[in-house]
């Protein structure tokens, strides 16, 4: 059985007391299991609870943690409520000819950082290819590959991996038909769960595959473009605006259901706003509602100048403007926003939505990030990392028990 080491003492109260130097040193022992500078040696199952609260908090690179959650299931427990308070890591995607050949995981209020080794897929006649596009769900990555030859042919196939950068599992999916650049693609839960269930949005049609598929099922035609897909108490929603000018756009609320049979229900929802040059995002709150975020543009669309946020009043049907998240920050991105807690006990703070510019609002690599108070209504921009024509996404670690 793996054992730990730590240098510390105890006090007279029965908690711990940590040198300055002793909380780097603490966690490089957890993760590497050994160290001949002990004073005390411990078989790390049997620490207890609290014990192990004190140490893991002190944890604060994603890999590490993810490594202590590997441990034995009391360490993963532990892990998984730390793992609720660290901050998405933003996933630098450099993409110099539209294709991804590098991903760097950046937590952006440490200055830590790692480079994500991207999986490697070689059609039988040596052609290397390589993903295009690159997007998060349950703390994993959703990797479209293709060739710069096939993309430019209509109707060419992706070829789609589910791929966790920590512990580098592969998932390939089968080859999915395209005539679109930039498809969304949404993850029901972990793909290692049996009833994982994965959409995709390209054009106007959605499709789908489930765990022991062979092929990718043709669901259903939508008639207008879709904004944003989510995951949303076991069931998918997706965002749609219907209208034309100068008619005002209506925001209905598709639902795809899988049980018993798969179907698509359109729902129309009310709203006291116009959704015109704005894009929208769907976003669950961490006390279970359906929250849309709204990003206003101005300079022609080139550039964000605040963010809206309305709840869903389910028994109404309609969107009701908040103007405080409460003790909750908003990480906004393509299909993967989250709400986070935003407390002393964590780096965020309340009230603000954290942003990046990505591909899905058609304007091209991003140029923007930042945070936005929306009590205030005060942007922030912070500078934008100098990579070569660069792509943000956030990924979020996301440890379950029965990993």
């Amino acid at each position: 059985m793996s054992q730990i080491v730590f240098s510390g003492s105890f006090s007279s109260e029965g908690g711990l007391e940590w040198a300055e130097d002793g909380c780097y040193f603490v966690t490089e022992i957890l993760i590497k299991h050994h160290d001949s500078r002990s004073s005390w040696d411990f078989t790390c199952c049997c620490l207890p609870e609290e014990l192990l609260e004190l140490i893991l908090q002190r944890v604060t690179d994603i890999v590490d943690l993810y490594q202590c959650s590997n441990v034995c299931h009391s360490w993963r427990s532990i892990a998984r409520k730390q793992s609720a308070l660290l901050p998405p890591q933003l996933l630098v995607l450099r993409n110099p000819n539209n294709v991804i050949d590098k991903i760097q995981m950046i937590n952006m209020f440490i200055g830590s950082s790692s480079v994500c080794k991207i999986p490697e897929f070689n059609t039988r006649d040596g052609v290397r290819y390589m993903p295009m596009i690159v997007e998060s769900s349950h703390g994993w990555l959703v990797m479209n590959y293709n060739t710069s030859k096939s993309r430019k042919v209509e109707g060419h196939l992706n070829y789609i991996c589910l791929y966790n950068p920590l512990s580098r599992e592969e998932i390939w999916l089968p080859p999915l038909l395209l005539n679109s650049e930039n498809p969304k693609f949404v993850l029901s839960s972990k793909p290692t769960n049996p009833s994982c269930i994965v959409l995709a949005l390209h054009e106007k049609k959605l499709v789908f595959w489930r765990f022991g598929n062979k092929k990718w099922t043709f669901l259903k035609n939508v008639e207008y473009w879709i904004n944003d897909i989510i995951c949303y108490k076991d069931e998918f929603h997706a965002l749609q605006m219907k209208g034309n000018p100068p008619y005002p756009e209506v925001p209905y609320l598709l639902q795809v259901k899988f049980s018993p049979k798969c179907h698509v229900k359109s729902i129309p929802t009310k709203s006291n706003r116009s959704f015109y040059f704005a894009f929208n995002y769907l976003v669950e709150s961490l006390c279970g509602n359906l929250w849309m975020v709204c990003t206003v543009l101005g300079n022609l669309g080139t550039s964000t100048l605040k963010f809206q946020v309305y709840k869903l009043h389910w028994k109404m049907m309609k969107w009701e403007k908040i103007k405080s998240l409460g003790d909750q920050a908003i990480v906004l991105a393509c299909n993967d926003s989250v709400c986070v807690q935003a407390d002393e006990s964590t780096v965020y703070k309340k009230n603000c939505i954290y942003f990046t510019d990505d591909l899905c609002n058609g304007r091209g690599p991003s140029k923007e990030f930042g945070t936005y108070d929306l009590e205030n209504e005060t942007m922030n921009h912070l500078p934008f990392l100098n990579h070569d024509n660069p792509c943000y996404r956030w990924f979020k670690l996301d440890i379950w028990y029965n990993d």
